[in-house]
């Protein structure tokens, strides 16, 4: 057994997985609630709509920008999407961002000696 063969079934597992989980969800939206009315909200749809995008630009620069920028930008995009309007706090959301993106990059680079896309700060840094 090759060392791609797990990793790959878990893959194609997480797609079919995810493809259910939206046609449900699609589904779900489309059946009247109690009162008449659609479970789902145009916000809800947005917020979907959004997460997915968010994903595909991060996948799409993740390599040009490497793991630090792209990832401290794609958490505060993607908290900024999450959060209600009402509870959205930017620099929170920044320092929480980095803070994390840095504790992940140390586990990965010091702790686990996994290398992880070299981008703009990592060659300014000479990690």
């Amino acid at each position: 057994m090759q060392a791609q063969v797990i990793p790959t079934l878990l893959g194609v597992l997480l797609a079919v997985l995810s493809v259910v989980l939206i046609y449900q969800g699609i589904k779900k939206m489309r059946l009247p609630d109690a009162d008449g009315t659609a479970k789902g909200s145009r916000e809800d749809m947005i917020s979907v709509v959004l997460t997915c995008a968010v994903i595909l630009i991060y996948v799409a620069v993740l390599d040009t920008l490497g793991f630090i920028l792209a990832t401290i930008v794609y958490l505060f995009c993607q908290m900024m999407v999450l959060a209600p309007k009402n509870k959205r706090n930017p620099v929170l959301f920044i320092v929480i961002s980095i803070v994390f993106t840095v504790l992940i990059f140390i586990a990965f680079r010091i702790g686990l000696k996994q290398l992880l896309p070299r981008g703009i700060i990592e060659n300014l840094i000479g990690f």
